[in-house]
């Protein structure tokens, strides 16, 4: 039986993505959808905000009484001096992905970061004094490796930028934990020892990314042991060669679309105040799954 169409009025709640593109987002689908799914009032949208017109739309959506806003690339970093207050994630991880109106400020929080670690549980693996092997150094890297050094895991970053890893490495071990990473380049020899014994191997490069599904995984089958967990933070294509490779070594493998979907229930229970539960991030993976399997969407690096 077909759902009754949303009813939109004056006084709908409207909840919205800023980046620049948004063209190709599929946030609004599976916004809307776990909107929906959660019985809740409201209509998630997507604006394409250049760089130079982040501080006037910022004001305009508060001004028009937007509940929330999803930040996506460009503006992560950008946004941090426009806000009032800083969750102590976004604080450490340097960027803001979802920004909550109260109290008369701006509150900028990342979800990335519980959002990874909820994903990793949901398939069965304890972030929790682990050894992870990350896969690149930008940004979403390094949300992803200050969630595991807050759960007190092992790091080692290995970046094609060898300078790069170690700046990432360096800041948590100085901000997060002490001695809790170590890096290194993608091509070093060391490496494959590293990945030897890993619990977890995150790949947080573009590598393997639509439209080039089809290049070779950026560490061979033959490094990754059995035992492990790779997380390719890709979901387009739904399976990236790294996670075909993982397979063929014995070793557990995911996209990315669980942290994206257990990152967006976040920030709907920050604007709502609502517990959502698992429930809605499985429907939010059904719907990117469904929308990935009709169309080619070219997302990016940031996975939203």
């Amino acid at each position: 039986m077909e759902s009754a169409p949303l009813e939109i009025n004056g006084n709908t709640p409207i909840y919205c993505l800023i980046g620049h593109p948004v063209g190709h987002s599929l946030s609004p689908a599976m916004q809307n959808a776990a909107l929906a799914g959660a019985g809740l009032e409201g209509v998630y949208v997507a604006f394409d905000v250049a760089p130079e017109g982040l501080a006037v739309a910022l004001d305009g959506l508060e001004a028009l009484g937007v509940r929330g806003i999803n930040v996506t690339i460009p503006h992560k970093q950008g946004i941090l001096p426009l806000m009032d207050k800083l969750s102590p994630e976004a604080k450490l991880i340097g960027a803001v992905n979802t920004v909550e109106f109260r109290d008369g400020a701006r509150w900028g929080h990342n979800t990335d970061a519980p959002g990874f670690l909820q994903s990793l549980r949901a398939c069965g693996r304890e972030p929790r004094g682990s050894k992870a092997v990350i896969l690149g150094a930008g940004g979403s890297a390094r949300a992803v490796a200050v969630a595991l050094a807050q759960e007190e895991s092992t790091l080692h970053i290995a970046n094609r930028t060898e300078e790069k890893a170690r700046r990432l490495a360096a800041y948590l071990n100085t901000q997060v934990r002490p001695h809790c990473a170590g890096a290194g380049g993608l091509g070093e020899a060391t490496l494959p020892t590293e990945l030897a014994t890993t619990d977890l191997i995150i790949n947080a490069t573009p590598v393997g990314m639509a439209p080039r599904g089809d290049v070779a995984p950026p560490i061979p089958a033959a490094w990754i042991p059995a035992g492990a967990l790779v997380y390719d933070l890709i979901y387009n294509p739904w399976e990236t060669p790294l996670m075909r490779a993982a397979r063929t070594a014995g070793a557990q493998a995911v996209n990315g679309a669980g942290m994206l979907a257990h990152q967006g229930v976040r920030s709907l229970e920050i604007w709502t105040g609502k517990t959502l539960g698992t429930r809605i991030s499985k429907l939010m993976e059904h719907v990117l799954r469904q929308a990935l399997a009709s169309e080619t969407a070219g997302v990016g690096e940031d996975s939203r």
